[in-house]
């Protein structure tokens, strides 16, 4: 009986070690779940199948962004394009590259501590990195229509930097009310015991965003579940805004649905431009 009691005194006290450990290292264990880089070697070659530039940008010091420019003839306007939350621009610059087909630039930066990218990914620096791309475009180049896009992660990226710029139009592909509360879904008890919780609250940058949104999502999304979604979309305040549902749609297979290539050439023949940007010119 003593025996027994010992045993159950064990497997309790285990079991509270670990409950401990997760409230202690909460914030350390999300940070490693949100932000997957994978790097490459500063001497990577990348192999795209569309034209394209390669730029280095610093944001802050000793931080270096690296950022892919796919371009086309006489482009409609430009697409920044922040990706989803692991790997690299090897994925993600061919799947942002495709966006060329619709008649627009497309840029697309890897965020700090991905790819060749230098320092470590968070909130913040994902936002600083975001508003450096901005500032590198528009700066360098001459369009007059700007479109932000956001994958999944970069979803929250592209609505912060609506909230400081004014894009053309913004496109939301699998995106979630705000990060917190898709975490919280997962841990619910995450809002209480983490002391620097990571935000990135989609729904409060929306608030004031006069741009026309458009949000993709899947039926069948296993990581953001659609009510995320819908919960968003509910939230923009004003009426310029489109929800698309994609049957049978998952987290990563969106772009291949007809539905989806209908409902993103709409959406950009709608940003009618006013004037061709110099997309071709050389930037040093």
């Amino acid at each position: 009986m003593a025996s027994g009691s010992r045993t159950v005194s064990f497997i309790l006290i285990i079991l509270l070690m670990t409950v401990w450990a997760m409230l202690y290292h909460a914030d350390s264990i999300v940070h490693k779940v949100v932000f997957r880089p994978t790097k490459l070697d500063m001497q990577h070659t990348y192999r795209f199948s569309k034209p394209w530039r390669q730029y280095s940008l610093s944001p802050q010091p000793n931080i270096d962004l690296n950022v892919i420019h796919f371009y086309i003839d006489k482009p409609k306007g430009a697409i920044l394009y922040f990706h989803g939350n692991k790997d690299n621009l090897d994925r993600w610059g061919e799947i942002a590259s495709e966006l060329t087909e619709y008649g627009w630039d497309v840029f697309v930066p890897d965020y700090r501590g991905y790819g060749k990218s230098t320092g470590e990914p968070s909130e913040s620096g994902l936002y600083e990195d975001a508003g450096a791309l901005h500032r590198f475009v528009t700066e360098k180049y001459s369009y007059n229509h700007i479109v932000f896009y956001g994958r999944s992660l970069g979803t929250g990226v592209a609505s912060w930097l609506a909230s400081q710029y004014n894009p053309s139009g913004i496109v939301l592909e699998t995106p979630y009310f705000s990060l917190e509360s898709l975490i919280t879904r997962y841990y619910p008890l995450y809002t209480y015991y983490s002391e620097n919780r990571i935000e990135m609250n989609s729904a409060g940058f929306l608030q004031n965003v006069k741009a026309p949104v458009m949000i993709l999502h899947g039926t069948e999304d296993a990581l953001i579940p659609i009510q995320e979604a819908a919960r968003l979309y509910d939230s923009v305040p004003f009426g310029n805004k489109t929800f698309i549902t994609i049957a049978g749609g998952t987290h990563d297979n969106l772009p291949s649905a007809h539905s989806y290539q209908i409902a993103l050439d709409s959406f950009f023949r709608c940003i009618v431009p006013t004037h061709i940007p110099l997309s071709n010119m050389s930037v040093q």
